[in-house]
């Protein structure tokens, strides 16, 4: 099963707020999944990840693009 996200040509801004909203809700999805009853290693594992996104994030906030108009492809496949 193939859901198809976003596909088209966004501005800079668009892209930056599209990838940005979905890069936070993977880190709300993760942050929730941290519970007591995790070992140490799972919670290192997702925590690790956490900071990946978050590093992303920032990156992704920094750079200027000065191109008119980027396209932009993002799927989920569920198999």
């Amino acid at each position: 099963m193939e859901f198809k996200l976003i596909d088209g040509k966004y501005t800079w801004k668009d892209t930056q707020h599209l990838v940005g909203e979905l890069i936070r809700i993977k880190i709300n999805y993760l942050e929730a999944q941290i519970s007591k009853e995790d070992s140490e290693e799972d919670i290192k594992i997702r925590e690790q990840r956490i900071k990946m996104l978050q590093n992303e994030l920032t990156l992704l906030n920094k750079k200027r693009q000065h191109t008119d108009l980027f396209s932009m492809h993002v799927s989920i496949n569920i198999e």
